[in-house]
């Protein structure tokens, strides 16, 4: 199904007002990818109409919250999971030890159909401060393609840059078997995905 996201208005460089869109073909409905869209894209919304009073002062426009929803919808369509954001994230089980295991940060939630919950970290830093932490800690991860990936970091359009942030899926060491079913997943769609800062779907309103 096609999901279209409307950026919030905003005011470019020359002081015009804008709007951006980007269309999304999606598996799911819209609240598959709900909750992480309203903590790492909120200025993006499924209405088209915005007031003028929420126009924002954005001379370099919302390009970068707009690709991150298409990277999020790729990254869960894929690995077949369902996001539920932050909400869930004081109920995630052993979360102490993983802050004392490895680097958290834009973290979020999501599960399987199983039910089995993961913890997406996507730092801007290495993932472990020393190497086999996680493991020693009872976890295992993944590292998800950078055409998959959801966050991103910081917005660069050049040509054959990689991410400024990295993303990794994690999990209870006892879920490994899953957790290599989705890397499959995942590699085998990161083949013929876009690249993440690839403008595919965005258009001006």
């Amino acid at each position: 199904m096609l999901i279209t996201l409307y950026s919030t208005p905003f005011n470019d460089s020359n002081g015009s007002r804008m709007q951006m869109k980007i269309d999304i073909w999606a598996k799911s409905t819209f609240e598959k990818y709900e909750y992480y869209f309203l903590s790492r894209s909120p200025h993006c919304h499924k209405f088209g109409k915005q007031e003028l009073h929420n126009t924002l002062s954005r001379s370099e426009g919302l390009t970068e919250e707009l690709v991150r929803a298409r990277r999020c919808v790729a990254f869960a369509d894929a690995a077949n999971l369902t996001s539920l954001g932050r909400k869930d994230l004081e109920n995630y089980a052993n979360l102490d030890e993983l802050h004392n295991a490895c680097n958290l940060d834009h973290t979020s939630v999501w599960t399987s159909d199983k039910g089995t919950k993961f913890l997406l970290n996507e730092p801007y830093t290495e993932l472990e401060v020393e190497p086999g932490n996680l493991i020693q800690a009872g976890h295992c991860f993944i590292q998800v393609p950078e055409e998959l990936s959801p966050y991103g970091g910081r917005w660069d359009p050049s040509p054959k840059i990689s991410p400024w942030s990295k993303s990794y899926l994690i999990c209870d060491s006892k879920h490994r078997m899953e957790l290599a079913e989705i890397d499959a997943k995942l590699t085998s769609k990161a083949k013929t995905a876009p690249a993440w800062n690839d403008l595919f779907g965005l258009s001006y309103v």
